[in-house]
């Protein structure tokens, strides 16, 4: 494979790939950093996919593996605590490129956005998380969420069914208790 059947296979899968390790991370710049790793690995191991099988799914597999370090490692670092305080010790950030993200999920600062829906896809478990966003949002089949995430299509199915019931019930559960706060009054 040359690389511009790659970059264009790397296009059309790339935002099936992104809700799958948004899913999996839950976080947008997690997200974006295992899909590049993901992909710079498919690069190197481009020779190892066969043709007529599909390539975001064997894409996927890649992220999912690349998600499923960095939570581990996420969950690691607020493991590691200092022996001298509670809190987890400061490490050094360094500046952030800004990279062109999927517009599928809306910033949580932009206008009209609802927190409460945002809360209730983080409370999700990350595979079912991940069924959920690339059902609703991408309208991928059943069949193609089996491939993409390697679970069976049943699985998938019930994990959307589910995944939508709990977040029913978090945003009735959230509408309720916000319509019980009194609002502030705005001169």
């Amino acid at each position: 494979m040359d690389q511009a059947e790659f970059e264009r296979l790397v296009c059309a899968a790339n935002r099936s790939l992104w809700l799958t390790a948004y899913g999996f991370l839950g976080d947008r710049h997690l997200a974006d950093d295992a899909v590049q790793e993901a992909v710079m690995i498919a690069w190197t191991k481009r020779d190892r996919f066969e043709a007529g099988t599909s390539f975001t799914a064997w894409t996927a597999q890649i992220v999912r593996h690349v998600a499923s370090n960095m939570r581990r490692r996420k969950i690691k670092h607020r493991q590691d605590t200092s022996p001298f305080t509670d809190q987890v010790p400061a490490r050094p950030t360094p500046p952030r490129p800004q990279l062109a993200q999927p517009r599928e999920l809306p910033n949580a600062d932009e206008a009209g956005f609802d927190d409460s829906v945002l809360a209730a896809l983080s409370a999700l478990e990350p595979v079912a998380r991940a069924c959920l966003l690339l059902r609703t949002v991408r309208d991928h089949t059943y069949d193609e969420i089996a491939r993409l995430l390697d679970i069976p299509a049943s699985t998938a199915m019930s994990h959307v069914h589910r995944s939508r019931q709990r977040m029913r019930r978090h945003l009735a559960d959230h509408h309720d208790t916000s319509a019980a706060r009194p609002r502030p009054q705005t001169a």
